[in-house]
């Protein structure tokens, strides 16, 4: 059965608030049949059928919307007072009927309204609306690292007043996380009255460390886009010629482009009248999209974006010069519909406009970052002429505002993978309404453009020497090989690395323990901008597992020893840290009197399902090759995450293979500057589409023994099994 067929086989339930008088109804409770006629919602007729207490309806709204065979009943009901409600679900509702529901429901919701504390913010939103929805309206971000599938358990809130019944699931969440009973899920927990909550700190998405920069390759700046000055000769009597095709003949060997704007030539005998025929023509691809009066040849600005699953950054260009001019990063707020990208493919499917709702986030965010970086170099927008995207194939197809659901199931094809060009307007991007969008290639399923961005920043494609280099994310890319050939994959590694999944994990964010070792016996640790430890994120995680399998403290299995097994072969200090937890042994790495932050047994797992899965693909692309660690020249660690990683801690949890230190290099943001590249050199940008052609992907899950490859990965190596120490 296909996503499709699920939808139309899942009950489909819609709430909706219905103001009653209680004179007239007084209590209505579960199951209660209400005659909708009374209701005043232009019901035609409506008749009661003995269907486990459900209602048939046949009414009309607007006098020829007709909905027949449609049921309902009452799922929740409460003492009926002024702007209390009761919740009706309909079911068995068709496709058909789908758009007209959506407008039926919303035009009889009760509206509550609802309070952020302790922020005071308060806004009104309609009966149903789950709290988390709620908050992103009020400007405010609960961490959602699960996509809202009441399976983390992070996104708990504080109910003052309003408190709402929780259902069993959501208790059984509460009651492991040892929560207080007025305590609920915000993804879960809708909005039944007027409410307060209170949102701990804890809860709130914070914006983590964004990389901006990177190690790429010098180019020849050599744009797409071309600005030319003209002084034009006047038609006469002598000379009749017609506005544009005296333009073309003025641009002949230059460019050639035909008519392809119908605004533009509406407006150009006035320009041309205005300037004294004095103007500025500029070009995409050998295509006229804008004529200006006067010489604004300086005026070329282009922009280049890395869309991230978690991070979104972008860069303003002079176009003219190659010269960076702003950076603009930001959290993606796609977040709140899953921190990985199968939740958000998840949510594009099954959820009412779900694809149209992650597409206008990302998009708004990219007109959000244009107005910024315009703000600070004070330039028009309509003077950025092109933008280049990277990003991997979820987040280019969201970004297109294309249905990613061919990436969630075999054999994971993308709907395109060639490059593509864009018209601005076409995608509502606030730069010049005719500029260029050039989205960079995909290699395969996967494995997307920010690939290709790091390839192409790292000149791999290039290289003499083979050449390996990682992206490590929720999605690990892999790429292998040298300008003979390169080989890529892509690993499910799970959002360990994010600190998802990890009992005290959060992001690389103000309040993160970043990094951990061991000095005078104990434990020391760094917290990013030195704040109060709130938890521990993706490379705090690595450290710490580094300097306890180095310590004895784990073994090579993963497992956390008890203080009698380790028998005083460690300090007093590390073993006062060692405690009993919920699946074996957890270690304290940092407490107060209130809040402890600890490394549990599950987190030291999920660790290992993470690294397991970066090097067995990385064993496998060897295998490919037929090559060993020492055919292998430099191990390129690209993207944040990689970027802040220490190598002797990725080397000692076995999360790459033991090569001298020496090899290891972190690129920083090289997919970023594959864009940035792309954007101001049409020969990378050839460079680009050479490599989205070539480069061969291999899919893991057709791999011979993968399966035992996965399984001896995620095993930790013995110290001495290391080289380089």
């Amino acid at each position: 059965m296909d996503v499709i067929e699920r939808r139309r086989a899942e009950r489909i339930t819609m709430l909706a608030g219905v103001k009653l008088k209680e004179k007239e109804y007084g209590i209505v409770t579960e199951g209660t049949i209400v005659n909708i006629s009374t209701l005043g919602l232009g019901v035609l007729s409506s008749q009661t059928i003995p269907r486990g207490k459900q209602l048939s309806l046949f009414f009309d709204l607007s006098g020829n919307i007709n909905f027949e065979n449609l049921s309902a009943r009452v799922i929740r009901g409460t003492q009926l007072v002024d702007n209390h409600y009761l919740a009706l679900e309909f079911t068995d509702i068709t496709d058909e009927h789908k758009g007209k529901i959506d407008k039926f429901v919303e035009s009889f919701k009760c509206n509550f309204s609802i309070i952020f504390q302790p922020y005071g913010k308060k806004i009104v939103v309609p009966a149903g609306t789950k709290i988390k929805e709620a908050a992103a309206l009020a400007g405010i971000m609960i961490e959602t690292p699960c996509g809202g599938q009441s399976k983390c358990g992070k996104c708990y809130v504080e109910v003052i007043t309003g408190l709402m019944p929780a259902n069993a699931e959501e208790s059984k969440i509460l009651q492991d996380a040892q929560l207080p009973n007025n305590f609920r899920l915000s993804c879960k927990s809708v909005i039944q009255t007027n409410t307060v909550v209170r949102i701990p700190e804890e809860t709130l998405l914070y914006t983590q460390k964004i990389l901006a920069e990177g190690v790429g390759t010098k180019v020849v700046v050599q744009s797409a886009v071309k600005k030319i000055y003209i002084e034009m000769e006047k038609p006469s009597l002598d000379k009749q010629i017609g506005d544009w095709d005296n333009l073309k003949y003025n641009l002949k060997g230059i460019v050639n482009s035909p008519i392809s704007n119908l605004d533009m030539l509406k407006n150009l005998s006035k320009k041309l009248k205005e300037s004294d025929f004095k103007i500025t023509v500029t070009s995409v691809n050998n295509e006229i999209i804008d004529i200006e009066k006067g010489n604004t040849v300086s005026n070329s600005y282009g922009m280049a974006f890395d869309i991230g699953t978690t991070t979104v950054v972008g860069s303003l260009i002079d176009l003219g010069t190659g010269e960076v001019k702003a950076v603009v990063p930001a959290m993606n707020p796609q977040v709140v519909y899953g921190d990985d990208v199968i939740s958000r493919i998840k949510f594009s499917i099954t959820e009412s406009d779900g694809l149209k709702k992650v597409h206008s986030k990302i998009i708004d965010l990219i007109n959000d970052l244009i107005s910024k970086a315009v703000k600070v170099c004070k330039i028009d927008k309509k003077s950025i002429y092109e933008i280049t995207i990277v990003g991997n194939s979820t987040m280019q197809h969201f970004f297109l505002g294309v249905s990613p659901e061919n990436l969630g199931f075999l054999p994971y094809v993308p709907v395109i993978q060639e490059s593509c060009d864009i018209k601005a307007c076409d995608l509502k991007l606030d730069i010049n309404p005719n500029g260029n969008v050039h989205i960079l290639p995909n290699i395969a399923g996967y494995v997307g453009a920010d690939t290709v961005g790091v390839i192409l920043s790292a000149s791999l494609h290039k290289s003499e020497k083979i050449k390996l280099a990682i992206d490590i994310g929720t999605n690990g890319e892999i790429v292998l090989g040298s300008k003979d050939l390169l080989v890529s994959c892509s690993t499910a590694a799970g959002p360990a690395f994010e600190g998802v999944h990890i009992s005290c994990g959060m992001r690389a964010a103000s309040g993160a323990i970043d990094k951990v070792k061991i000095e005078n016996d104990d434990i020391f640790i760094n917290v990013i901008e030195g704040a109060v430890p709130h938890g521990i994120c993706g490379t705090g995680l690595v450290d710490a597992v580094a300097v306890l399998l180095s310590a004895g403290i784990i073994d090579e299995t993963g497992r956390i020893l008890s203080k009698g097994e380790l028998d005083k072969k460690v300090s007093a200090k590390l073993a006062a840290r060692i405690v009993e937890g919920k699946s074996g042994y957890d270690f304290i790495l940092w407490q107060s009197d209130t809040k402890k932050i600890l490394l549990t047994q599950k987190d030291v797992r999920e660790l290992q399902l993470a690294k397991g899965a970066i090097r067995s693909g990385i064993e496998s692309l060897k295998k490919n090759l037929k090559i060993s660690n020492a055919d292998i020249e430099e191990v390129l660690l690209a993207g944040a995450f990689g970027n802040y990683l220490k190598p002797e801690s990725a080397l000692r949890i076995g999360l790459i293979p033991d090569f001298p230190l020496s090899k290891v290099k972190s690129i920083g943001n090289a997919a970023f500057e594959g864009a940035k590249m792309a954007l101001v050199s049409v020969l990378a940008r050839k460079e680009s589409d050479e490599i989205g052609r070539k480069a061969k992907y291999i899919e893991l899950s057709t791999v011979q023994d993968f399966n035992e490859e996965f399984s001896n990965a995620m095993m930790f190596p013995k110290w001495q099994d290391i080289a380089t120490k």
